[in-house]
C-alpha cells in the first residue's frame, strides 16, 4: 500500500471490537474456512452510512470528518498474542511474498526510469507493507497503551446452543475476557452486541426466534438473529477476506466463504455497520468527552499550572501495575493517556497531541521510560500530522532513544516509520532514506535488533533514494543500498530476496564505469544462485563476472568516496580493500578493463568448481568471453594455400598483366607488392565470391586473454550451417560431419594478458551455401564456451538521382559463402630459398608445383615476378625461360591430380636490405561444363640481404716502360659486414676475374688467391688491361651485347659460368629491352619510326666480373658471389685517344735504403727521372719542376695547394736543376732528368714531389701529378 502518514495512522489506529463466539458458533463459521472474527474483518474495515466519511463530535465542540473509517474485529486469541514480532511470522511473510520471475529485477538503469517504475509498481515491496501491518498488530494490546482498548464487544452463540443465557453470562464475565481486560489494564465497561447465529441447513427457525426473544428480555440492546450458510458450494464467491488475513492463513486450500450467499454478506455488513454507527461511535464520543472534561479539570487551567509548577508532586505510580500503564485505571494519569489515545482513534490529532504532552510530563516525573517512549512516539506522530514533519521529528527521535534504552527495537522501528511517512509525504525522500539507514544500523548493532529487519529497512532506504523528490533521484545510492540489503538478506538465508536486490542494482551498474561494483554483483549472484541449485543462471553470471568486451565504456572514472567503499567492501571479505592505493587499483577505467589478479582467480576458481560439480561431459556457459573473440577482426579467407580466391583472382591478374617491369633495385620499386588486396576486394563482384567443394573456408580470429592467468583452450572449432540445393540450412553437427562437411579443431594455451591469432576452417563436401555463425571451444575440459559472430555492417557510398553522395548501411554477408563444384588446385612451394642471403651471392633453388585438386590443370603456366633483378627461372634441362613483352614467363606444362613438377631458379641478392619477393602464377583447368577456367596462385617470401663485401675500381695508365700500351685497374675489395648487426671476419677466395670488352683484355698483374679481411678492412686487386688485338676471347654473346670475354683463372676449377647466371648478371639491361618492347606493344605509333638503335645501349670500354667464394661462419655453408661492374672506362688508355690525358709516362730511379752518419753532415742522394712520350702521333713539350716545401698536392681536388706550414713530406729539399724545359720530345722517345735530394735526418721519405706542366695541343698548358709513391728509407749510421 502506497499510503501517506495520515492514511497509515488511520489504517493502523482503528477502534477495536472484541468478537467472542461460542464453540458451536465458531463451528458454524468454520464451514467457510474462517473464524467469526475473521469473517467480520472485511465488514468492519469500512463503515459508512452510504457515504465515504464518518463524522465525530470532538471534545472541543468541533466536528471531525474521518475518511475510510473502520474498526478492527479481533478475537480473544489476538488480544492474548505476543507483543513482539516473532521470527516465524516475519519468515512467513517473506516466504509468502518471495519475488517471482517478473519481479526479480526492477529494470531501472537510468534516472528517467524511476517515474515509470513507480507507475508500474505503486507498492514495490508488498512484503514490507504486510510486515508493517503485522508489526503494528504484534505490538498492539500492550498494557501501557489504550489505542487497542475495545470500544465494543460482539458475543455470538449458535441457535441450537444449550443454556444460552448461562453461556452468554460466562462469556461476558471479566475473568473470562482477554488478559489485558481481565487484569485491569483495559476497561471492561464497554457496549456489547448479542448475536444468535443460525445455520441455513436447518430450515426450522422457530427455536432460533424463541431464543432471540429470550435474549432480548435479558439484553434489550443490539440483539440480532443472523442466518448464515445460505449459499451453494458450487456458486462462485469473491474472496473478500484475502487482504485481511495473515500470510500463514492465506495458504489454506479450503475455499473461503463457499457457503455464504450474497444475502448473507449483505446481512453481515448491515448488522456490523448498524452496531458500530449507532452504538459504538456514540459511546466513543461520550467516553472521550468525559475523559477530556476530567483532564481539563485536573490538569489544565491557571491554578493547576501553578500547583504543578511550585507545589510538591506526589507520584500516583503503583508497583503492582508497573508492568502495565504504571497507574490505576481510575487515576488521572491513566485517564490522560486514555483521552489521548481515544482522540487519536477518531483522528483528532490536535486534541491528542495536547494530552500526550501532559502524559509525557507524568511519565518523566515517575521515570516510566517505556511509557515515556510511547507517549513521545504518538506525540510526534500527531504533531507531524498537524504541523508538519519538522514539528514532530524531535519527539520521534526522543522516542527512539527511550526505546533503545529499553531494548525495544521493534517499537523503535515503528516510530522510525512514522517519521519516514511524514518526510516522504512532503517530498523529502532523501531525509527519509537517511532515517531508514540509521534505523537499519540500530537493528544491526543494538540489543534486541534483527538482521532481517535491518535488511528490510535498507531495502526501503534504497527505494526512497529512487523516489522523485525535491533533491532529485539518487539512482546510484539506490543501487548501492540495494546491494547492502541483498547482502544482509543472503546472511539471513533469504536468497530469493537477496538475488532480487542484486539484480535490480546490477541494472544500474551494468555497462557503466563502476566495474568493481559490477564484478561484485555478478560474482555474488552466481555464488548464491549456485547455492539454490540454479546452475543455468549461476553460469550466466559467472561468465558475466569474467566478461570482457572489446570496446567498454571509454569514460575515465575517478576514485569512489572512501566512506562508500568502506561500507561496500565488507560484503565480501576476500575483496576487502586495505588503503586508498588499492582502491585506485580496483576501480578500472579507460578503454581496457583491468581486474585484479586475486579477484579473477576467485571468480574463475568458483566457476570451475560449479561446472565440475554439475556433471561430466561439459556444460555450456552462456556469454563466456574467455577468451575474448574480437568481432571486428574476424576475416573469412577463401584462399586455399597459395591459390587466391576467385573473388579477386581475375582482377589481380589483370592488374599485373601489363604492369611496368621493375628496372632498378630501388626499394620503393622492388618491395612494392604485385597486388593490393584491399583495393581489389573493393572492386570485386559479389557473384565472384565463392568456395570450391573439397576446399576449406578459412576464418581468421583474433583472441584475447584478459585474465592474469593462463587459459587452456581445447577443441576450438567453428559453428556453421550448410544449405544444400537451396533447402533450409542445417546445423553442422557431428552426425552430418562425414557426409556434408569437415571442420578443423585446435588446442592452444594463451599466456596471461595476451593476444593470439588462430585460423579455423570448414570444408564443404556438397555444393550449396555455408553459413558461419560462431565459434565454440572448451575451457579446462568441462567448461563449454561459445561466441556468436556479430560483424559490423558495411558502409556503402552511392550516388542519388540528384548527384549527391549517400551513405547506406548494408548487412555484412561475409560469413555466407556459396560452394561450387570441385576444380584443379595448384600448391606452390619454394625449395632451397634461404631466409638470409648476402649481397651479390647467387644460389640455386627451385619452385615446386603440386596439383592437390580433383581436376588436371591445362597446358601452360604464366608467371609474374616482383623482383626480376633477383631471379632467373630455367626448366629442369637448364633452358633459361625468357620474358615476353608483357614481362611474363611462360612454361608449357600440365599437372594431373596428385602429380608435381619443378622449375629451377637462380637467385641473386641484388640489393642490401629486407626484400619481399612475390610470384604470381596463373594456371587453367576445364570444369564439368567443358568451360575453361583460370586460377591464380600468389607466393611471397621475405628475404633478408646482408652486406658482405664491396668492390669498386679505378684505372690509370701504366707507368711501366715495358708495358707502354697498357693500363692498370685497381679493384678495392672491402669487408662491409660492420653495417649489419653481426660483423664477420671474411676469408675470401678469388675464383677468377673476367673482363667483357671488344677493346681490351685483362691479365694477371699482382694479386693473391686467398686472403682474410677483418670488418672494414680492404684489399687492393691490381689488374693489367691491354688492347684486345691478341685476345683469346670466346666471342660469346653476353646479355645482348656482343663482347669478347677474357678471364684470369685463379684456381684449377672450371671457370665457365652458367648461362642462367650470365642472364642474371645482365638482367638490368635485359629488362630495359623487355620494358621497351612492352611500351611498343601498348603504343606502337609512338615508336613506328624508331630504328634498331633503341635496343643498343651506350657501350663503354669494358665490364669487369669478379667471381669469389667464402664461408658463412654461423652455418658453415659456402657462399659463392659475383661482382659485375658494368660500363667502366679505362682511364688514359691508348685506345680512347683522350686528348686531355697526360701523354707522359714516368719512372723514378733511386736507391731504396741508405745508411748515413748525419753527425758528419747532410745526405745528398742522386735521383734519375726517366720521362717517355707514350703518344705515337705527336711530339710533346713540357716543363719539369720540383714542389716547394709549402706546396702539396690535394688528391681529392686533384690540384696543388699552398700551406702555411711545411709539409710533413717536405723534410728534404731538391738540389740541382729543379726546373727544366723540354721541347718537342718525339713520339715514343725518352729523356733522362737528373736531380739530387738532400736530407737532414733519418726517416722514410716519398720522393714524388715534382710535377709536369705539359703543353697540350688544342688545350694549352696543363699540370700533371702522378699519385705514386717512390719511397726511400734512410738510417742513421751513428746509432748502431
Amino acid at each position: 500500500m502506497n499510503l501517506n502518514g495520515e492514511q497509515w495512522a488511520s489504517a493502523v489506529f482503528k477502534p477495536v471490537v472484541l468478537v467472542i463466539a461460542s464453540g458451536k458458533a465458531e463451528a458454524l463459521c468454520q464451514k467457510n474456512g474462517l473464524q467469526l472474527a475473521q469473517l467480520l474483518k472485511p465488514f468492519g474495515a469500512r463503515i459508512s452510512r452510504g457515504q465515504d466519511v464518518v463524522r465525530f463530535r470532538t471534545p472541543n465542540q468541533g466536528v471531525k470528518v474521518v475518511t475510510s473509517y473502520g474498526v478492527q474485529m479481533v478475537s480473544p486469541e489476538e488480544m492474548n498474542g505476543i507483543a513482539q514480532t516473532s521470527p516465524a511470522s516475519l519468515d512467513q511473510i517473506l516466504r509468502h511474498y518471495e519475488p517471482g520471475d517478473n519481479r526479480m529485477c526492477d529494470d531501472v538503469s537510468e534516472i528517467s526510469d524511476a517515474a515509470r517504475f513507480f507507475r508500474r509498481h505503486p507498492d514495490p515491496t508488498p512484503w514490507f507493507t504486510e510486515y508493517r501491518l503485522q508489526l503494528h498488530k504484534s505490538l498492539g494490546f500492550a498494557p501501557h497503551e489504550f489505542t487497542e482498548q475495545p470500544i465494543g464487544m460482539i458475543l455470538a452463540i449458535a441457535s441450537d446452543e444449550e443454556a444460552p443465557g448461562k453461556k452468554l453470562a460466562h462469556m461476558s464475565a471479566q475473568g473470562n475476557l482477554p488478559k489485558p481486560i481481565a487484569e485491569g489494564f483495559l476497561d471492561s465497561d464497554i457496549p456489547c452486541a448479542y448475536w444468535i447465529l443460525h445455520d441455513n441447513d436447518n430450515k426450522d427457525t422457530t427455536k432460533a426466534t424463541e431464543l432471540l426473544k429470550e435474549i432480548e428480555k435479558r439484553y434489550p440492546v443490539s440483539c440480532k438473529l443472523i442466518t448464515l450458510n445460505s449459499g451453494k458450494p458450487d456458486e462462485p464467491v469473491e474472496d473478500i477476506w484475502k487482504s485481511y488475513l495473515d500470510p500463514s492463513i492465506q495458504k489454506d486450500s479450503k475455499r473461503r466463504g463457499q457457503y455464504l450467499s450474497a444475502d448473507d454478506l449483505k446481512l453481515l455488513a448491515s448488522t456490523v455497520s448498524e452496531f458500530v454507527l449507532k452504538v459504538l461511535n456514540p459511546h466513543l464520543e461520550r467516553k472521550l468527552n468525559i475523559l477530556n472534561a476530567e483532564v481539563n479539570h485536573a490538569r489544565k487551567g491557571l491554578s493547576n499550572t501553578i500547583k504543578f509548577m511550585f507545589g510538591a508532586r506526589k507520584s500516583a505510580k503503583q508497583g503492582r501495575l508497573h508492568s502495565g500503564t504504571g497507574y490505576d485505571l481510575k487515576s488521572i494519569e491513566a485517564k490522560v493517556r486514555q483521552a489521548a489515545d481515544f482522540a487519536l482513534l477518531i483522528s483528532d490529532y490536535d486534541t491528542a497531541a495536547g494530552h500526550y504532552r501532559i502524559a509525557k510530563s507524568d511519565y518523566q516525573h515517575d521515570k516510566l521510560t517505556k511509557l515515556l517512549a510511547g507517549a513521545n512516539e504518538l506525540h510526534g506522530l500527531c504533531a507531524m500530522l498537524v504541523g508538519g514533519v519538522r514539528n514532530g521529528s524531535s519527539y520521534i527521535e526522543n522516542a527512539i532513544k527511550w526505546y533503545q534504552t529499553n531494548a525495544d527495537m521493534a517499537r523503535a522501528t515503528r516510530a522510525t516509520l512514522w517519521a519516514v511517512d511524514a518526510y516522504r509525504t512532503q517530498g523529502i525522500s532523501l531525509e527519509a532514506a537517511e532515517i531508514l539507514k540509521r534505523a537499519s544500523e540500530r537493528e544491526s548493532h543494538f540489543p534486541g535488533g534483527s538482521q532481517l529487519r535491518a535488511a528490510l529497512l535498507l531495502e526501503q532506504a534504497a527505494y526512497m533514494y529512487l523516489r522523485p523528490s525535491k533533491q532529485g533521484v539518487q539512482i546510484r545510492k539506490y543501487a548501492f543500498h540495494l546491494i547492502m540489503a541483498g547482502h544482509m538478506y543472503h546472511k539471513c538465508r533469504y536468497h530469493r530476496h537477496g538475488i532480487r536486490c542484486y539484480k535490480s542494482a546490477r541494472c544500474v551498474y551494468r555497462n557503466k564505469r563502476w566495474f568493481h561494483a559490477q564484478d561484485h554483483i555478478d560474482y555474488d549472484l552466481a555464488k548464491h544462485l549456485s547455492q539454490l541449485k540454479d546452475t543455468k543462471e549461476a553460469l550466466k553470471f559467472f561468465s558475466s563476472s569474467l566478461d570482457f568486451v572489446a570496446n567498454p565504456n571509454p569514460f575515465v572514472t575517478g576514485l569512489q568516496k572512501q566512506k562508500d567503499i568502506d561500507e561496500y567492501s565488507p560484503a565480501d571479505e576476500k575483496m576487502r580493500l586495505a588503503n586508498e592505493k588499492q582502491i585506485i587499483k580496483y576501480v578500472r577505467a579507460g578503454p581496457q578493463q583491468e581486474q585484479p589478479p586475486e579477484r579473477q582467480a576467485i571468480f574463475f576458481s568458483d566457476l570451475k568448481t560449479l561446472v565440475d560439480k554439475a556433471g561430466e561431459g561439459g556444460i555450456p556457459v552462456p556469454r563466456l568471453n574467455l577468451p575474448l573473440v574480437l568481432d571486428s577482426e574476424v576475416k573469412v579467407i577463401l584462399d586455399v594455400g597459395c591459390t587466391i580466391s576467385a573473388e579477386i583472382s581475375s582482377l589481380a591478374w589483370s592488374s599485373v598483366l601489363f604492369a611496368a617491369v621493375p628496372l632498378s633495385d630501388k626499394e620503393e620499386i622492388v618491395n612494392k607488392p604485385l597486388i593490393d588486396r584491399a583495393s581489389l576486394a573493393a572492386k570485386a563482384k559479389p557473384e565472384d565470391r565463392f568456395a570450391r567443394m573439397g576446399e576449406p573456408v578459412k576464418v581468421m580470429l583474433q583472441l584475447e586473454n584478459p585474465l592474469h592467468s593462463q587459459l587452456k583452450i581445447s577443441s576450438m572449432r567453428l559453428i556453421s550451417e550448410i544449405s544444400i540445393d537451396g533447402k533450409k540450412p542445417v546445423t553442422c553437427s557431428e552426425e552430418l560431419e562425414d557426409d556434408h562437411f569437415t571442420r578443423t579443431e585446435i588446442d592452444l594455451n594463451m599466456a596471461p594478458k595476451s593476444f593470439s591469432t588462430v585460423a579455423l576452417s570448414v570444408t564443404a563436401k556438397r555444393t550449396g551455401t555455408i553459413y558461419i555463425t560462431g565459434v565454440q571451444w572448451r575451457l579446462n575440459q568441462n567448461i563449454i564456451g561459445s561466441h556468436a559472430f556479430n560483424l559490423p555492417s558495411e558502409l556503402l557510398i552511392k550516388s542519388t538521382s540528384t548527384g549527391r553522395k549517400k551513405a547506406i548501411r548494408k548487412r555484412n554477408a561475409s560469413l555466407e559463402v556459396p560452394v561450387k563444384p570441385a576444380a584443379a588446385l595448384m600448391d606452390v612451394e619454394l625449395e632451397g630459398v634461404p631466409d638470409v642471403i648476402y649481397h651479390n651471392q647467387i644460389i640455386s633453388c627451385s619452385i615446386k608445383l603440386m596439383n592437390i585438386g580433383q581436376l588436371p590443370t591445362g597446358k601452360g603456366v604464366q608467371i609474374k615476378i616482383s623482383h626480376p633483378l633477383f631471379m632467373v627461372l630455367t626448366s629442369m634441362d637448364g633452358k633459361v625461360l625468357e620474358y615476353d613483352e608483357r614481362g611474363l614467363v611462360s612454361v608449357d606444362l600440365e599437372v594431373k591430380p596428385g602429380e608435381e613438377t619443378t622449375l629451377r631458379m637462380w637467385l641473386r641478392a641484388a640489393k642490401v636490405g629486407n626484400q619481399s619477393l612475390n610470384w604470381m602464377l596463373r594456371y587453367s583447368f576445364t570444369d564439368d561444363a567443358s568451360k575453361l577456367q583460370y586460377r591464380v596462385a600468389y607466393l611471397t617470401k621475405a628475404l633478408k640481404c646482408l652486406p658482405l663485401m664491396h668492390l669498386d675500381i679505378s684505372s690509370r695508365p701504366s707507368i711501366r716502360f715495358s708495358e707502354s700500351d697498357s693500363s692498370l685497374v685497381l679493384a678495392n675489395m672491402r669487408n662491409v659486414t660492420s653495417k649489419s648487426r653481426s660483423p664477420l671476419a671474411l676469408t675470401i677466395k678469388l675464383e677468377h676475374v673476367a673482363m667483357i670488352s671488344n677493346l681490351f683484355t685483362v691479365s694477371k698483374f699482382d694479386m693473391d688467391q686467398k686472403y682474410i679481411l677483418q670488418p672494414e678492412e680492404s684489399h687492393n686487386l691490381v689488374l693489367r688491361v691491354s688492347e684486345g688485338k691478341e685476345s683469346q676471347g670466346s666471342g660469346q654473346e653476353l646479355y645482348d651485347r656482343k663482347k669478347r670475354l677474357s678471364t684470369v683463372p685463379l684456381s684449377t676449377e672450371k671457370t665457365d659460368i652458367n648461362p642462367a647466371i650470365w642472364k642474371l648478371l645482365g638482367m638490368e639491361g635485359y629488362l630495359k629491352t623487355v620494358e621497351l618492347k612492352r611500351k611498343i606493344m601498348l603504343n606502337p605509333n609512338a615508336y613506328k619510326n624508331a630504328g634498331k638503335e633503341l635496343f643498343e645501349g651506350n657501350i663503354k670500354d669494358f665490364d669487369l666480373l669478379v667471381c669469389w667464394s667464402s664461408t658463412n661462419v654461423d652455418t658453415k655453408t659456402p657462399i659463392n658471389g659475383y661482382h659485375l661492374l658494368r660500363d667502366q672506362t679505362c682511364l688514359n688508355s691508348l685506345h680512347s685517344k683522350n686528348s686531355s690525358a697526360c701523354p707522359l709516362k714516368v719512372m723514378v730511379q733511386h736507391p731504396q735504403s741508405i745508411k748515413h752518419d748525419f753527425s758528419s753532415g747532410r745526405l745528398r742522394v742522386p735521383t734519375k727521372i726517366q720521362v717517355c712520350n707514350r703518344r705515337d702521333d705527336i711530339a710533346v713539350s713540357f716543363i719539369f719542376e720540383t714542389l716547394a716545401p709549402t706546396q702539396v698536392f690535394d688528391s681529392i681536388t686533384r690540384s696543388f695547394q699552398e700551406s702555411k706550414n711545411h709539409s710533413m713530406n717536405a723534410r728534404y729539399f731538391w738540389a740541382g736543376l729543379t726546373s727544366q724545359r723540354i721541347k718537342n720530345l718525339e713520339p715514343n722517345k725518352q729523356i733522362l732528368l737528373e736531380i739530387d735530394a738532400v736530407f737532414h735526418s733519418a726517416g722514410e721519405y716519398n720522393l714524388n714531389r715534382f710535377r709536369f706542366s705539359v703543353d697540350m695541343p688544342g688545350v694549352g698548358i696543363k699540370h700533371f701529378f702522378f699519385p705514386l709513391q717512390h719511397l726511400i728509407s734512410i738510417e742513421n749510421a751513428s746509432r748502431q
